[in-house]
């Protein structure tokens, strides 16, 4: 079995990827990851993250911006890492908390809290959302300047929104 020597902490921060793919694009792979042994049904887990995205990239073969879509998680991931230092938080653990703020629905956003939990990965910031603002390699340097990110509303349908600085920066902070 080729996950089976991988130790808990490795093999959970590994399901992070599956889990960013079942908010964003797969109702079925969040629930698959809810509701059953990763362990047992990694395979499964693996060939429906990989179905996703490869059916995500036909759609454009630009790729722009489903490259954002799929960079989700990774944002706020480095931001986490570069306000805290090296080898202070492994990178799947920083790259779960990066999909937290961008779930705008409660309830999904306590179930995919729960499953980090459950993972043993963190689910609040080791230190003020405020403080991560700043390493966001997203942030433009005018006030009212306009980005894209990925939101998430409703489970399996993730999709890219352009909005202010300043509304991300409030989003950010009440996230803590």
């Amino acid at each position: 079995d080729l996950v089976a020597p991988l130790p808990n902490a490795l093999f959970n921060e590994g399901l992070v990827p599956a889990l960013k793919t079942g908010l964003l694009l797969s109702r079925d792979l969040f629930v698959l990851l809810e509701e059953e042994d990763p362990r047992q049904h990694w395979e499964k887990i693996l060939v429906l993250n990989l179905l996703c995205k490869k059916h995500l990239m036909e759609e454009d073969e630009a790729a722009t911006a489903q490259q954002r879509l799929l960079d989700y998680g990774k944002l706020v991931g480095h931001a986490v890492l570069a306000q805290l230092g090296p080898g202070t938080m492994p990178y799947g653990a920083a790259t779960g908390l990066g999909l937290l703020p961008f779930i705008e629905n409660k309830g999904l956003l306590r179930r995919t809290r729960a499953l980090l939990k459950k993972w043993g990965l963190p689910v609040k910031l080791p230190c003020p959302a405020g403080e991560i603002f700043p390493f966001l390699p997203i942030t433009p340097a005018r006030a009212g300047a306009r980005y894209t990110l990925p939101r998430v509303k409703t489970l399996g349908h993730g999709h890219l929104e352009t909005i202010t600085r300043e509304a991300q920066g409030l989003q950010i902070t009440d996230w803590d």
